[in-house]
Order: C-alpha cells, then sequence, then structure tokens
C-alpha cells in the first residue's frame, strides 16, 4: 500500500534540484561530435531554469532545450533554448518554464570537448517513482489475499478446535455412563 501511495502521490512533490555532470557522454558514431542528452523531469510552469555550461574551450559546446516526452528525449515541441556554439569559457543562461512538462537537454561538444553541466530548477526527486505504481497495486492485492487467507486459516482452526473439545467432551461423557 505505502509503494501505491508512494508512487502516486510523491512523484508530485516538487523542490529544488540540481543536476550537475561531467561529459561528454556518448560519442556521436565515428565523427568528432559528441551528444549528451539530459532529461528533467516535469517542471512547474513559471519555475526559472538556471543551466551554467563551464570547464570548456570556447567554440566547442552547443547546447538546446526543449520539451519532451514524460519518459524521453524526444522533443514534443520547439526547442525554448538553442545556442549552437558557446563562445565564453563560462555560460549561465536562465529560462522560465513554459507549461509543467518535462524537459531534454542536449549538449553537442565538437572535437570530442569536455564540459561541466549544473542545471537547477523545480521538479520531483521522486519522479521515477510513478513507474513502480502497478507492482505497488499488485503487492497490495497480494497483501489483502494473505490478510484474507490468515484470518480464514484463524477462524477455521478455532472451529476445529471447538469441534476436537466437543468431540473430547463427548467422550468423557460416554466413558462415565
Amino acid at each position: 500500500m505505502v509503494l501505491s501511495i508512494g508512487s502516486v502521490v510523491l512523484p508530485d512533490v516538487t523542490s529544488s534540484q540540481t543536476l550537475v555532470s561531467h561529459g561528454p557522454v556518448t560519442p556521436y558514431g565515428v565523427s568528432s561530435y559528441q551528444i549528451s542528452g539530459y532529461f528533467l523531469p516535469p517542471i512547474p510552469q513559471g519555475q526559472s531554469i538556471d543551466i551554467n555550461v563551464s570547464g570548456y574551450l570556447p567554440g566547442t559546446i552547443g547546447i538546446s532545450l526543449f520539451p519532451s516526452g514524460p519518459d524521453s528525449l524526444s522533443p514534443t515541441g520547439s526547442p525554448i533554448l538553442f545556442l549552437p556554439v558557446l563562445q565564453g569559457p563560462y555560460s549561465h543562461v536562465t529560462l522560465t518554464s513554459t507549461g509543467t512538462q518535462a524537459y531534454g537537454l542536449l549538449v553537442t561538444s565538437l572535437n570530442r570537448s569536455s564540459y561541466d553541466l549544473v542545471v537547477t530548477s523545480v521538479w520531483s526527486p521522486y519522479y521515477v517513482l510513478r513507474v513502480y505504481l502497478p507492482e505497488g497495486i499488485f503487492l497490495m492485492i497480494l497483501g489483502a489475499v494473505g490478510v484474507i487467507n490468515f484470518r480464514e486459516s484463524r477462524r477455521r482452526e478455532a472451529e476445529v478446535r471447538k469441534v476436537l473439545a466437543e468431540v473430547a467432551a463427548r467422550k468423557s461423557e460416554s466413558g462415565k455412563g
């Protein structure tokens, strides 16, 4: 029951969160480009999204932020941020969430240049728990069946004891007569 309630309620509890990463994460084929994707759980509408990129060579990093599906980096709308090439040694961008939705952040690294990424906003740290709802419901049903079975076995055991007591009482009465 706790898992069911937790998988329904906790994903809606939001607080200030920070994503910290060092990249690049994955090579893009055999080219010198590397594209790293980051999934940001749903951010409430009107909340700020701070993106800081540092530790890279100027002209080697590009970033884009776009609305995505609830479980993937697949874009569901136009990018709200597209910076093809960052020029300074440090980049800070602050945006406002256009709707309560998940976002995808892609960082393109040219010439396999490394970077440090920090994203700060408000989202649920428990967002992944929502996938455990079916398991929670299954465990809740299994627990209910177990409780019912336990109660039924105790009732049967009480009946058997009562019958045995009656049999013993009849046996003792028949032995006296």
